[in-house]
C-alpha cells in the first residue's frame, strides 16, 4: 500500500507527495517505521547553534523534517535527493539529512520525525526527542560551607548539616551525597529538592545532617551532580570536614625541626605516601589556635590547595620556603590514608646564621660507629652536648678549650671529634632520642641546635622478596586471572616503603596495592605489598616491580622485578602465522625478533614439537641505561635477537618471540629446524670406495647399492641412468631405518645392459631428496663401464626387453615403407604413358 501511494506521489507532483507524507506519519504500524537512523535525545545548548545528528543513505529521494506542536506534525524542512529545498528559515539540512538549528531556543525543545522517501519509493521514518539545554556556570555544583570554591577545609565546630546546590540548569540535575574512605565511596542519606529556576531552567539542592554521623579526626564528602547530558554527564564538589577542635589531640609529644632562614625545607608527616587520601597542615597563631596553611586530597587525581603560598603540599610532603622568622613555631599534620587516621606535631625553630647548623634528623647503624655531625668553625670557644629523657634535657659532653669532659655513665661510649661533632662508639637502639648542642663561638655568641638520632638496621635481604619468585629479584610468571603477587621487606629500621609499579612506555606507573605492616618488639619492621591479576589489565607482556624505599639519606631504593606473560590467553596460538628455518647442527643462530627503539620489554619463549605449550628461555627490559636479562646459558641475548653459539638437535621447536613497551606489543613465531649432515657427509656405494668420488663399475649384469648415513631430518634415495635405452633397472628396494634421533636411508637396485660393439659408458646416479639432503650434495654419479667385441647383443630373455628385437622392427617397417613407395611411382608412371 505504501508503494502504491508513492508511485501515485510522483505522478501527481511534488505537493501531492507532502499530502501523502503526513498521511502516513498518522498510520501506525508500516514495517520500516521501527528502523532507527537517529541516536535519542539529543542535546544543543540555547543561544548556539543545534544539531540533530542522523545517519542516512545517499540512495534517498526526498527528506523532510517535522515538529510535533500541539500533537500536529508540522513540516519543517524538506531536502530531495538533487539538492533541492523548501523549508523555513531558522532550519537547514545537511547533505547527510541531520537536522541543523541555526541559534536554539527553548521553543526547539519537543519532538521531531524525520520522514525518508527512498530510491524504490519506500518510507521510513524516525522519531527524534530534542533537548534544549542550560549547562552550569562553573560546570561545578557547590557546596554552601565553601563560599564560591568547588573544595574546601571546614571547621566542623558548628556545622551540623552541608547542603549541595546546582543552579539555573537545563534539564534538571540529579544530586547524591557520599563519605569517602580510602577512595571506597559510601552513599549518604540526603534531603533532596529541585525548584525552578529563572525563566525555564532548574535549581536542585540536596543535604546531609553531619551531626548524625560518626565522628572522625577527618571526614571526606563528595557531592556528585548528574546532569542529563553528553558533554556534563558527572560533575562533583569536596568538602574536607575538620573534627581536630572536637577530638582529644596529645600535645606532648613533638617533634623539634632546626631550619636556616632563606632555605627551601621539607617537612614529613609520618610515613605519608603520594596517594595519601587527605593530608591538612596547620600553624599555632598567635592566639594559641591553629589555622589551616595548607592541605591536599584525592578526587580522581590529587588536589592541592594553599592558604599561605610559601607552604605547599606536593606528592604528601609540605615544602616550606623561602624560610624566615615567622615560619618558626608550633605545627600540627593530620594524615587519612586508607582506614588509617594520623597525627604529628612538630616546633619548628628558624636561625639565620649560615656558618653553623646541624642537620635537626641524622641516622646511625646498629652496632656500627655513629656520629652526629655539625658544621662548626674550628676556633669554636666550647660545645655543650645534651640528650633528651622524658621531656628534659641532661648533658652528656663538654668540649671547652680542648678539655673532654664525659658524663660518667656514658665514659668509654661517648666521644666528640674536634670539630666538636659527637661520636657514639657502638649504636644501640636506646640512642634513638632527641640531643641537643650548644655552640659557644669566640665572640661568645651561643648556637642551639637540637638533632633527633635515628637508628637504623638495614634490611637483611639485598632486594624485595616476590613470594612467587623464590629468592630471585627477577622471575617470569604466566598470567592467571586469579593469582596474585606478594612482595615483602622484613626487618628494617625505620620502616621502607613498599610500593608496586607497571613498566608503561618505559616509565614507572604507579599500582594500587595492598599493603600491611607489622613490627617486632617495636625496634625493627616488616611490610609485604600485595597486587592481583585481576586488578590489571592484561596485556601481551608487562614488567611489574616491586620497590622498596628507604627514608634514609643516600640510601639506593631497591626492587624486585617479575615479567607476567599474558599470551597463552591473548594469543590463538594454534593459529598464529609460524615462519620456517633451517640450521645446520653445530653452527650459530641468530633469531630476530622486533627492532621498535620504543620497545623495552622482550621475551623468548620456546615449543618442542609435538608440545602445546611454550617454556621461557630469555627475558630482559631495558631501564634507563640499564639492561637486566635472565637467560638459560645455552642462549645470548642481543638488541632483541636470540642467539645459539652452536645449535644442536634439542634446540630444535618453534620459539615465539614477545615484545613490547607496556602498552603496545608485538609476537613473532619460528619453526627452527636442526640439519644434521650424514656421515660420512656424501652418498656412499655399497660398489665402489668410501671417498665420496666418481667411480667405474665393469659388470654387464650385477646390482647398485646406496646409501646415507645418520642424518636428520630423514631423506629418501633412487637410482636413474642417463642413457635409460641401455640399462634397465628391476628389484628396486628403497628403506629408511631409525638409529637414535638420527635416519640410515638406502636404495639397491640391480641391472643390466647390452653387450656393446664397441666399448662404451653409462652414466648411473643416486639421487636423494628431502629437507636432510640440503646438507650434502644431493648426486653421487658412478659409471657403467661397457666393453666392445664386435657384437650387438641383445638382452637375454629373462624379463628384459631386447633393445636388438627394437632396432630390428625399426629397419623391416622403414624397408616397408620403402617398397610401397616405389610401386606407387611405377603405377603412376605406368598410367601416364597410356594416356599419352
Amino acid at each position: 500500500m505504501v508503494t502504491d501511494n508513492a508511485k501515485s506521489c510522483r505522478r501527481t507532483g511534488f505537493f501531492s507527495k507532502f499530502l501523502l507524507i503526513q498521511q502516513i506519519l498518522t498510520a501506525s504500524g508500516d514495517h520500516l517505521a521501527g528502523r532507527s537512523f537517529c541516536d535519542t535525545p539529543q542535546y544543543s545548548k540555547i543561544g548556539y547553534q543545534g544539531l540533530i545528528r542522523c545517519h542516512i543513505a545517499s540512495n534517498f529521494s526526498t527528506i523532510s523534517w517535522y515538529k510535533d506542536v500541539n500533537h500536529t506534525e508540522v513540516l519543517l524542512i524538506t531536502l530531495d535527493g538533487k539538492g533541492e529545498t523548501q523549508r523555513q528559515g531558522h532550519y537547514s539540512v545537511t547533505g547527510d539529512g541531520s537536522l541543523i538549528f541555526q541559534r536554539v531556543t527553548i521553543q526547539d525543545d519537543g519532538n521531531y520525525t524525520l520522514l525518508i522517501v527512498d530510491t524504490t519509493d519506500n518510507v521510513l521514518q524516525q522519531k527524534v526527542s530534542f533537548v534544549a539545554v542550560v549547562p552550569p556556570q562553573d560546570n561545578q555544583p557547590h557546596i554552601n560551607v565553601c563560599g564560591l570554591h568547588n573544595s574546601c577545609l571546614a571547621d566542623n565546630s558548628d556545622i551540623t548539616t552541608i547542603t549541595c546546590y546546582l543552579d539555573n540548569v537545563r534539564p534538571a540535575a540529579s544530586l547524591t551525597w557520599y563519605l569517602i574512605n580510602a577512595k571506597d565511596e559510601t552513599r549518604l542519606l540526603s534531603v533532596d529538592v529541585t525548584l525552578p529556576g529563572d525563566s525555564y531552567t532548574y535549581s536542585t539542592s540536596s543535604t546531609i545532617v553531619v551531626s548524625l554521623l560518626p565522628t572522625k579526626l577527618m571526614q571526606h564528602f563528595r557531592c556528585k551532580a548528574r546532569w542529563p547530558s553528553r558533554k556534563f554527564e558527572v560533575l562533583s564538589a569536596n568538602v574536607i570536614i575538620d573534627n581536630s577542635k572536637k577530638t582529644s589531640l596529645n600535645e606532648t609529644k613533638v617533634t623539634a625541626k632546626s631550619f636556616r632562614t632563606e632555605s627551601l625545607q621539607d617537612l614529613h608527616c609520618g610515613n605519608v605516601g603520594e596517594t595519601v587520601d587527605i593530608l591538612v597542615w596547620k600553624k599555632k597563631s598567635s592566639g594559641n589556635v591553629f589555622k589551616t596553611i595548607a592541605y591536599s586530597f584525592f578526587d580522581r587525581r590529587q588536589h592541592y590547595v594553599s592558604i599561605n603560598p610559601t607552604f605547599k603540599i606536593l606528592n604528601g610532603i609540605m615544602v616550606i620556603g623561602p624560610i624566615t622568622q615567622d615560619h618558626q613555631g608550633d605545627y600540627l599534620c593530620m594524615a587519612s590514608e586508607g582506614i588509617h587516621q594520623r597525627y604529628a606535631f612538630l616546633h619548628l625553630h628558624v636561625h639565620s646564621d649560615r656558618k653553623y647548623f646541624c642537620e635537626e634528623t641524622q641516622y646511625a647503624e646498629i652496632g656500627e660507629r655513629g656520629q652526629i655531625l655539625c658544621n662548626f668553625p674550628s676556633d669554636f670557644v666550647a660545645v655543650y652536648w645534651y640528650h633528651e629523657l622524658n621531656g628534659t634535657f641532661y648533658p652528656l659532653i663538654i668540649f671547652e678549650k680542648g678539655r673532654k669532659t664525659v658524663n660518667a655513665y656514658y665514659e668509654g661510649k661517648l666521644d666528640v671529634l674536634e670539630n666538636a661533632s659527637m661520636v657514639i662508639n657502638k649504636v644501640t637502639f636506646q640512642d634513638e632520642k632527641n640531643y641537643k648542642v650548644d655552640f659557644l663561638d669566640v665572640h661568645d655568641k651561643v648556637f642551639t641546635f637540637e638533632v633527633h638520632l635515628v637508628v637504623t638496621v638495614k634490611p637483611d635481604q639485598p632486594h624485595p622478596l616476590i613470594y612467587s619468585c623464590e629468592d630471585t629479584n627477577f622471575c617470569f610468571k604466566a598470567y592467571k586471572d586469579n593469582e596474585c603477587h606478594v612482595c615483602s621487606i622484613k626487618n628494617t629500621k625505620p620502616a621502607m616503603q613498599l610500593n608496586w609499579y607497571r613498566l608503561y612506555f618505559g616509565k614507572e606507573e604507579s599500582l594500587k596495592a595492598l599493603i600491611a605492616s607489622s613490627s617486632r618488639n617495636s625496634s625493627t619492621h616488616s611490610t609485604t605489598a600485595t597486587i592481583c591479576n585481576a586488578a590489571l589489565p592484561k596485556k601481551l607482556l608487562q614488567l611489574l616491580i616491586c620497590k622498596a624505599t628507604w627514608p634514609v639519606p643516600n640510601s639506593q631504593p631497591l626492587e624486585a622485578h617479575v615479567l607476567v606473560d599474558a599470551s597463552s590467553i591473548t594469543l590463538n596460538l594454534t593459529t598464529m602465522a609460524i615462519r620456517s628455518k633451517d640450521v645446520i647442527q653445530n653452527f650459530k643462530t641468530s633469531l630476530s625478533c622486533s627492532k621498535k627503539a620504543t620497545y623495552f620489554l622482550f621475551m623468548w619463549k620456546k615449543r618442542d614439537f609435538g608440545l602445546s605449550y611454550f617454556s621461557p628461555l630469555v627475558y630482559m627490559y631495558y631501564k634507563g641505561n640499564a639492561t637486566i636479562t635472565v637467560s638459560n646459558s645455552q642462549f645470548n641475548f642481543q638488541e632483541s635477537s636470540l642467539t645459539i653459539n652452536a645449535i644442536r638437535r634439542e634446540h630444535e621447536g618453534t620459539y615465539l618471540c614477545l615484545s613490547s613497551d607496556g602498552a603496545n606489543a608485538e609476537y613473532a613465531a619460528l619453526d627452527v629446524i636442526v640439519l644434521i649432515p650424514p656421515d660420512p657427509p656424501y652418498i656412499t656405494v655399497e660398489q665402489c670406495n668410501d671417498t665420496g668420488d666418481i667411480c667405474v663399475i665393469r659388470k654387464q649384469k650385477g646390482s647398485i647399492a646406496c646409501f646415507v648415513s645418520r642424518v636428520y631430518p630423514k631423506v629418501s634415495l633412487d637410482v636413474i641412468a642417463r642413457e635409460r635405452d641401455q640399462i634397465e633397472f628391476f628389484n628396486i628396494v628403497r628403506g629408511i631405518q631409525e638409529e637414535g634421533n638420527v635416519f640410515n636411508s638406502f636404495v639397491r637396485a640391480e641391472y643390466l645392459t647390452n653387450r656393446a660393439y664397441r666399448e662404451r659408458k653409462i652414466t648411473i646416479s643416486c639421487l636423494a631428496s628431502g629437507k636432510g639432503s640440503l646438507t650434502f650434495n644431493q648426486e653421487r654419479v658412478m659409471y657403467i663401464q661397457i666393453p666392445g667385441n664386435g657384437i650387438e647383443t641383445p638382452f637375454p630373455n629373462d624379463g628384459a626387453t631386447s633393445i636388438l628385437i627394437k632396432w630390428m622392427v625399426g629397419v623391416i617397417a622403414f624397408v616397408a615403407v620403402a617398397v610401397v613407395v616405389v610401386v606407387l611411382v611405377i603405377l603412376a608412371c605406368c598410367q601416364f604413358r597410356t594416356r599419352a
